[in-house]
């Protein structure tokens, strides 16, 4: 009796249960004898709660020479919410009702997840697809977003796109032979949020040859701009074109097996991934303090120029 009313309880298994609460013989025994006396009526599947199953001993189940005494309590069923997500500092854009279909938007939508904001913009800028033009501006509103939280645009990184459809509109749509005929157009919602990949993870895949060429493309023109001298554009070669970025690749790869020799020379065992890890462990700490020092000094320039605006128009006003 005990087996066929836990049964109806979703997700509920009785054995595993009953071994673990009870004695192997009790375990053993057939669950005819026992019945169940109370249940929490109170149980909702969405809500995070156990319940508790009161089994009184009958006279069949003293026979079987099983001490369970008076009453017995086991957890029944436990039922838990999945854990809600945790978002760091993101940038958020949502549009509703957009006239396309969820088949049009599949394929866009499919070639940004994961990728840089800045290859995410020439991938749908570069597409005719209507849909593209959609998520195209979407993502630059996110991106806005992105940077008014005080996020650095640089390292922002699509995370998730989520599009359903919306409600339908009917159309009338004529036929041959006087006939007409009810046409659905479909509409669909979209939301994307970008979220700002952390120094550590994004400095090592500079320095693994793995640069994003959307953020190449991006930090040319910074250097064009500030018209760098020749030694500040070999610094960044492993990052500036893709021959560059091949040769890091081939670089790290040198300096991996160079330093597994080395080891094996002074008697030190470590595998392949720790000696690659910690080779690109004391590089990246020293471009994150680089990164920093001049991100401060950025931030100082702007402050100072700020200031001097803001006093020659109090001059000005007074």
């Amino acid at each position: 009796m005990i087996r066929n009313s836990l049964s109806k309880i979703r997700g509920f298994r009785a054995m595993p249960l009953l071994k673990g609460s009870l004695n192997k013989n009790f375990a053993s025994q057939c669950y005819a004898p026992y019945e169940v006396q109370n249940v929490d009526k109170s149980f909702t599947p969405r809500v995070t709660k156990t319940l508790q199953l009161k089994i009184k001993q009958s006279d069949e189940s003293k026979k079987s020479n099983v001490d369970l005494g008076e009453e017995y309590s086991i957890p029944a069923v436990d039922v838990y919410d999945s854990p809600a997500k945790t978002f760091g500092p993101t940038g958020e854009a949502k549009r509703h009702k957009i006239k396309s279909s969820l088949r049009k938007l599949r394929v866009p939508v499919k070639s940004i997840l994961g990728k840089h904001v800045l290859d995410a913009r020439l991938l749908l800028g570069g597409s005719d697809l209507k849909s593209a033009k959609y998520l195209f501006n979407l993502l630059e509103a996110a991106r806005r977003n992105a940077a008014n939280n005080g996020l650095d645009t640089n390292r922002l990184y699509v995370k998730d796109v989520l599009y359903g459809r919306a409600s339908f509109k009917k159309r009338l749509m004529i036929r041959g032979r006087g006939r007409a005929d009810v046409q659905n157009l479909p509409f669909c919602h979209i939301h994307i949020v970008v979220h700002e990949k952390p120094l550590e993870e994004f400095f090592t895949s500079l320095l693994e040859g793995n640069a994003s060429e959307g953020f190449a493309a991006h930090l040319r023109d910074q250097l064009r701009r500030q018209e760098v001298d020749y030694a500040t554009i070999r610094n960044y070669q492993f990052i500036l074109t893709a021959k560059g970025r091949q040769q890091r690749r081939h670089q790290l790869k040198r300096r991996v097996e160079m330093q597994l020799a080395e080891n094996q020379r002074t008697g030190i065992y470590l595998s392949r991934e720790k000696v690659r890890r910690n080779i690109l462990r004391e590089e990246v700490k020293d471009m994150i303090a680089s990164y920093q020092e001049r991100r401060a000094q950025t931030h100082l320039e702007g402050y100072e120029k700020r200031m001097e605006v803001f006093k020659r128009n109090q001059k000005n006003s007074d």
